[in-house]
């Protein structure tokens, strides 16, 4: 819990905006020193075009066999000038 207060602290996060940078920036903090990539690419919903990235992080684990943990943010300014600003876990 403790890590989606930091995050929440940075206010309003849709994309492009200061508060969605510092959130990437906050994860990849997290995790540095570990396998990480980024797939980086463009979406257009009606409000513009925005620059996404998913961030993929790979570790070695102890045991046979692969785990997959994902995690999309997600937050897109509305009509009336908030953000959505959701995100789900799996």
């Amino acid at each position: 819990m403790e890590y989606v207060k930091e995050i929440v602290a940075f206010g309003p996060r849709p994309l492009g905006s200061e508060g969605h940078k510092k959130t990437e920036n906050y994860i990849l903090a997290h995790l540095k020193g570990d396998q990480v990539e980024r797939d980086d690419f463009e979406i257009t919903p009606a409000e513009g075009r925005f620059p996404v990235h998913n961030i993929i992080a790979k570790f070695a684990g102890t045991k046979d066999g692969i785990i997959v943990n994902g995690c999309r943010m997600l937050a897109t300014r509305r009509t009336d000038g908030r953000s959505s600003g959701s995100a789900v876990g799996a």
